[in-house]
């Protein structure tokens, strides 16, 4: 069995396009609306801060007991 495909007109065209359009507008719309609330449902992860690392090249200035760039009091260390 052929299908006859009967030429368009520009309004019918146009028509199509508008109607696809608004589809595809209504489709993303709902999957972020249920990508939305299924995110909601998903127990949120329980992160403790982790400590500072005593032993990194650079500890940061409000760190207790060492200075910004290494403790000075150390062997190896330059001035």
């Amino acid at each position: 069995m052929y299908l006859v495909a009967s030429p368009l007109t520009g309004a019918e065209a146009v028509t199509i396009g508008v109607v696809l359009g608004v589809i595809l507008v209504l489709v993303l719309i709902v999957a972020f609306v249920l990508g939305a609330r299924r995110k909601e449902r998903e127990p949120s992860p329980e992160l403790e801060p982790l400590p500072p690392n005593r032993d990194s090249w650079a500890t940061p200035p409000a760190t207790t007991g060492r200075a910004p760039h290494g403790d000075p009091n150390t062997a190896g260390h330059h001035s």
